[in-house]
């Protein structure tokens, strides 16, 4: 797979298109030379077969894949909402921000660029790829030159989070016991689902209960306290930098219904998730700063 692009001094990254489609059958997709293709689902969960490897795009699992990629897309639930975003290279006008000048400073995307893979799972741990993505939509809508230097830094920036994304992020959890390191890796890949204390212990190869002292010892909480502590931030995130409704939300972080979630939300956070949405909008309100903004175009055109 020819990468030799992806560090061009010549180059920066330019986005192509953006869909999310509803998934109503097993689907065949095909990649483009010379072009990365995220992919996530926006709700419910579907799997992407890629040769004889298969991956379940469900919650913060994302894909993604380079060049002319052949793949299949299988739906797992009536409900999965599937996002392709796509983006290329360009001509160089922002050398600030060309593809070398972002290869030779973030040693993540050096390693994504030196790496054999063509298709990299990773996890969107904050939702800034997913925050991300919706930013270059809307970007895509801007006027030039706005529109060039918004969508460039915006790929920049996306690139790296999914270049750590992809590292090895286990090597943090080497301080804690080998089977507190398991249990805590199954239930960061597998929150979203339904599982239970019993389904982490017996992934650990150990009793429910043990794992529940081995947790007490080594964090302070039990099992089932780190999962519901897992849950409420990825659901944080999620408010905070998506506009996502709480109903899905709900699906996405493992919990059954939106009760629950919000009964967790005032017992752990003091407010409901609505609230909380309500709250940080009003702490980071956006609109002031687009409003400057728009004056300051006016002042520019008058000059």
């Amino acid at each position: 797979m020819d990468r030799q692009w992806l560090a061009s001094e010549g180059l920066q990254f330019a986005f192509s298109s953006a869909a999310t489609v509803a998934l109503t059958e097993a689907r065949a997709f095909q990649g483009l030379e010379n072009t990365l293709r995220l992919l996530f689902v926006s709700s419910g969960d579907c799997h992407a077969e890629l040769g004889q490897r298969k991956e379940r795009l469900v919650g913060d699992r994302m894909l993604l894949m380079q060049g002319a990629l052949g793949y299949r897309i299988e739906k797992s639930s009536e409900d999965c909402l599937l996002t392709q975003l796509d983006f290329s290279y360009m001509p160089c006008v922002l050398p600030s921000w060309s593809l070398c000048q972002l290869y030779h400073q973030y040693p993540d995307y050096r390693l994504y660029c030196q790496s054999a893979e063509d298709c990299l799972s990773f996890h969107d741990r904050f939702s800034l790829v997913r925050f991300t993505a919706k930013s270059l939509v809307q970007y895509a809508a801007y006027p030039q030159p706005h529109r060039t230097i918004l969508l460039t830094m915006a790929l920049c920036y996306l690139m790296q989070v999914i270049s750590s994304a992809g590292q090895d992020k286990t090597r943090d959890l080497y301080q804690y016991n080998k089977y507190v390191r398991r249990a805590i890796q199954y239930m960061h890949e597998n929150y979203m689902g339904n599982i239970t204390a019993e389904d982490i212990a017996s992934y650990t190869g150990i009793h429910s209960g043990y794992l529940h002292r081995l947790f007490r010892t080594e964090l302070g909480a039990r099992v089932t306290e780190y999962l519901t502590d897992l849950r409420i931030e990825k659901a944080k995130s999620l408010l905070k930098r998506t506009d996502i409704p709480i109903a899905s939300i709900t699906a996405l972080v493992g919990v059954s219904t939106q009760q629950y979630l919000c009964r967790m939300f005032r017992q752990h956070v003091g407010m409901t998730p609505q609230e909380y949405r309500r709250s940080y909008n009003v702490t980071c309100d956006y609109g002031q700063a687009r409003a400057h903004y728009e004056v300051f175009e006016t002042e520019e055109e008058a000059r």
